[in-house]
């Protein structure tokens, strides 16, 4: 994709930085607002793992078959009109999956909700693309450490309403009060156009892009189990209680927002490569961590080490593919954060079965397992 004079001026103003940080921030906001509201709606509806393990795999499968929609609907009327339009829908969902009782509006909200997170976050990804071709420095790891901090808030936020007894309504109507005003604020620098109106096709990655989708596929599986099953594993296998599980997740979330925001700088510092190894390295053995503690202030430390080790992970491998020339940026990039987003919305489903015939312990322990991969293989991002 070639971007217009004046797309690449925009993409490279202050504006154009402020706006892609927002966008991020609201991502994780109403996303991680989903974390404390999962345990919930599994009690709620009285479903087993593998049950609720296959209402989240529509979750999945509704944001990945938006993802390549997103992008082309962002590349052919810009990530502006694209994000407002999703927003109101992905509102309306969070609300309906935090107060239902009827499993087949569970089904279909998860699969709606899905759908407007895929298509804001194809948006937001090719946002940052043209942003970061637009500057030397790295900005990738920032712009990802503002959605690990909408994760924090909405996390939090959520868990903190509830434990104080407010009701799920009241505190979805919080996260929308929040997301309209962001919104409202940031939503005019939103870039209004991204190309010089070539047409977006998905197509199979070629050379390490690939690969470099793989490793993301199983970072942001990880990342997923964080999101999905942090809350059950808390209240199933270490017997907190409901209205608290969110805060194992918030802690994942405040890990990794300070692993982003050194971020950058580390990429500047190291080699790709090390910050690749030495993350998932970190991550595994919180993983490993989770499994084998049970005092709520080692769980809470090794919620931790997996957010601080998984935190530039997908931001190194993204700055890879913005830098990369074997594919064109508006290709690769939707290409890799498909194949990667796929580990984030299919996974939680797949470690759902192993939960239901073997264990969530083993589930989580065979996700870092998968994490050594990208030790051996860190060399892609050379």
């Amino acid at each position: 994709m070639a971007t217009t004079s004046v797309s690449r001026s925009f993409a490279s103003s202050s504006s154009a930085r402020a706006s892609t940080r927002a966008g991020f921030f609201s991502f994780g906001l109403f996303l991680s607002a989903w974390a404390p509201l999962a345990p919930l709606a599994k009690l709620r509806l009285h479903l087993s793992d593998s049950h609720f393990g296959l209402a989240l795999l529509c979750f999945g499968l509704g944001c990945l078959v938006a993802m390549p929609v997103g992008t082309a609907l962002a590349a052919r009327f810009g990530c502006r009109k694209v994000i407002l339009s999703a927003g109101p829908v992905v509102c309306a969902c969070l609300y309906l999956l935090a107060t239902t009782e009827n499993p087949a509006v569970l089904v279909a909200s998860l699969l709606v909700f899905g759908s407007g997170l895929g298509v804001t976050e194809s948006a937001m990804n090719l946002q940052s693309a043209v942003v970061q071709r637009s500057h030397d420095e790295p900005l990738m790891s920032g712009f990802h450490a503002w959605f690990s901090i909408g994760c924090i808030a909405g996390a939090t936020g959520v868990s903190t309403l509830l434990s104080a007894g407010l009701s799920a309504e009241f505190a979805v109507g919080c996260i929308s009060a929040i997301l309209i005003f962001i919104w409202s604020y940031y939503g005019k620098n939103f870039l209004a156009a991204t190309s010089d109106g070539s047409k977006f096709a998905l197509t199979l990655p070629k050379g390490r892009v690939l690969w470099i989708g793989v490793l993301c596929f199983i970072s942001f599986l990880a990342e997923g189990a964080m999101l999905d099953w942090s809350g059950v594993f808390l209240t199933t296998v270490k017997d907190f209680d409901p209205s608290r599980a969110g805060y194992g997740y918030a802690g994942f979330a405040v890990a990794m927002t300070a692993g982003r925001l050194s971020g950058d700088f580390l990429s500047r510092s190291l080699q790709p490569r090390r910050v690749l190894w030495a993350g998932a390295l970190l991550a595994a053995l919180g993983i490993a961590s989770l499994v084998a503690s049970n005092h709520w202030l080692l769980l809470m430390l090794s919620f931790a080490f997996v957010g601080f080790g998984l935190a530039n992970i997908v931001p190194s491998l993204f700055l890879v593919v913005a830098r990369q020339h074997v594919m064109p940026i508006a290709v690769a990039m939707p290409v890799v954060a498909t194949i990667g987003y796929a580990g984030m919305l299919t996974g939680p489903a797949f470690l759902g079965n192993i939960a239901e015939h073997a264990s969530l312990q083993t589930a989580f322990l065979t996700i870092a397992a998968m994490l050594f991969v990208i030790i051996a293989t860190a060399k892609v991002a050379d």
